[in-house]
């Protein structure tokens, strides 16, 4: 099933009051962002339905600053056994970051 999606713009508009900001490491220099409220999961995504993908931490950070987020996280999971040829693990790292400033 997926993550369902909301556009940068709705969230903006809605104002939402956000438990958790989880911003993932893709690939160096290479950022996508979840949010989670009233129990449920979102991909944030611009108009087209497309992922919003920042090149940086803080450029991920930044358009959520009007927002009241309660927490916030990066994530990291290496693709590296993947890479060379063992089963996938769990090779997660989570961690606690600071809240977006405007």
């Amino acid at each position: 099933m997926g993550l369902q999606k909301i556009t940068l713009d709705q969230l903006i508009e809605t104002s939402p009051d956000i438990d958790l900001l989880r911003i993932r490491s893709c690939d160096p220099e290479l950022y996508l962002v979840e949010v989670e409220y009233n129990q449920t999961c979102f991909l944030v995504t611009d108009s087209h339905g497309e992922s919003c993908r920042f090149r940086g931490l803080t450029a991920a950070k930044k358009p959520f600053a009007p927002l009241n987020i309660n927490e916030a996280i990066l994530v990291h999971e290496s693709a590296y056994d993947e890479m060379i040829g063992q089963p996938e693990s769990n090779n997660r790292m989570e961690v606690r970051i600071s809240l977006p400033e405007a």
